[in-house]
């Protein structure tokens, strides 16, 4: 309607992300300020969700990992000799045996580390070694301290992203540590390499953060839970987001939930969320043992809201209780299914 729509302009805004909306007046001045401005017409999550390919949490890791062998299979075939990996692959025999049991041996190596950062540290080196094929005749043999002094001050002279440097260097001790490139060790301890890599990374701009959320924003959230004739989505949603907000959760933090547990007493209680996947689960002891994220039942507006976030996600077709097994929410299906397999 016209009059909250009026009313939302007229509130300061400091949305993180958004440039501030003027203040508006009279619906005249409010069509012509809104005109370029994108319509919120119908629910919010029709504005606010992407649509991506529906794979489930186990089908996004195995993916990743493939990609992730796949292009440090790729560097490691430049000069099999070169890296200790590189000698066991060597030893399966012809190339069918070799690339059938490359797969094993390098997953076997990054083992339980992150697979994201096996991707981005082969794409630092790979972008080194398309460098190398072009401007150098050294393709295919060991890798030199001069060539990678040379390759960083191309990167400065080329106006190169500031982290590329530091990149490329966290890149080869990855790969000297990881993956046993010996040959690297003199790039990982050169002195200059270093002093140049943190000088190209002085000059990144400042990291502008997000603003956080402020009571106002906590209590429009508050509001739209209870709001019965909100979209039954949109409530789904804002449950998750208080859930996440108040166990101080990241989104990948509650991707693969074990159980939710709910205890109340006569004055309040508590949830507590159980997961193994999180991002500070780095050892194979912290990704055996469940994580319990604990939230207070009582909000900031001083009154119990975790009933209304689970009658909301069940409204919705999901469950706040019991073994979840899965992402906390799931935005919503297509082709008939009621829901995607894929977290937010």
């Amino acid at each position: 309607p016209e009059d909250q729509l009026q009313n939302l302009f007229k509130k300061p805004r400091h949305w993180a992300g958004l440039d501030a909306v003027p203040e508006v007046e009279t619906s005249e001045e409010l069509s012509s300020a809104t005109g370029s401005w994108h319509q919120l017409v119908g629910a919010f999550y029709e504005h606010a969700l992407s649509s991506v390919s529906d794979q489930s949490f186990l089908q996004q890791r195995q993916s990743i990992l493939e990609t992730a062998v796949e292009k440090w299979f790729c560097i490691i075939r430049v000069n099999m000799l070169a890296s200790s990996i590189g000698h066991d692959i060597i030893g399966l025999g012809n190339m069918e045996e070799q690339r059938k049991g490359a797969f094993q041996i390098i997953e076997a190596v990054i083992g339980v580390r992150s697979r994201t950062t096996a991707i981005t540290r082969a794409n630092a080196l790979l972008k080194f070694l398309r460098w190398r094929a072009d401007n150098s005749d050294s393709d295919g043999k060991d890798f030199s301290e001069a060539e990678a002094w040379t390759y960083l001050i191309h990167l400065r002279e080329s106006s190169a992203a500031p982290t590329r440097a530091t990149s490329f260097l966290s890149a080869c001790a990855y790969a000297l540590h990881v993956f046993g490139f010996l040959g690297l060790e003199a790039i990982c301890s050169s002195r200059r390499l270093k002093g140049l890599a943190e000088l190209m990374h002085s000059a990144k701009a400042p990291l502008k953060q997000a603003l956080v959320l402020t009571v106002g924003q906590v209590m429009f959230l508050h509001d739209k839970l209870a709001e019965q004739s909100c979209n039954h989505v949109d409530r789904a949603i804002v449950a998750y987001l208080l859930i996440a907000l108040y166990g101080r959760c990241r989104h990948s933090d509650l991707q693969n939930v074990e159980d939710v547990i709910l205890d109340f007493g006569p004055e309040g209680g508590f949830m507590e969320i159980t997961t193994k996947t999180h991002k500070t689960a780095r050892t194979v002891a912290q990704k055996t043992k469940l994580l319990p994220v604990v939230i207070p039942a009582i909000g900031i507006n001083g009154s119990e809201w975790i009933s209304e976030a689970k009658s909301a996600l069940e409204e919705y077709g999901l469950k706040l209780e019991g073994h979840i097994g899965g992402p906390l929410f799931r935005p919503p299906g297509s082709s008939g299914e009621p829901h995607c397999k894929r977290e937010i």
